[in-house]
């Protein structure tokens, strides 16, 4: 069986890294739920990515002084 590309656990405690990386997080979690739909990987493997890109974005809302240029250009629907 091939491993995962990133485990939900990773991407969990990723999300205590800086703006810039949880944008990131959040945009892949999206793509990747994209890609789940697609190749038909079932609903269990899209809402782990949605919950992923939802608790990226529950985590950036909490993020403290960071810096505004960290939002520029991202695909996440608020600005913090």
């Amino acid at each position: 069986m091939a491993r995962p590309v990133i485990t939900i656990d990773a991407a969990l405690s990723a999300l205590a890294s800086n703006a810039r990386r949880i944008i990131q997080l959040s945009n892949q979690a999206a793509a990747f739920r994209v890609y789940a739909r697609r190749a038909k990987l079932g609903m269990v493997a899209q809402n782990r990515c949605a919950e992923i890109r939802l608790r990226a974005e529950r985590k950036l809302r909490g993020t403290p002084g960071d810096d505004p240029e960290a939002f520029a250009g991202c695909s996440v629907a608020f600005r913090g």
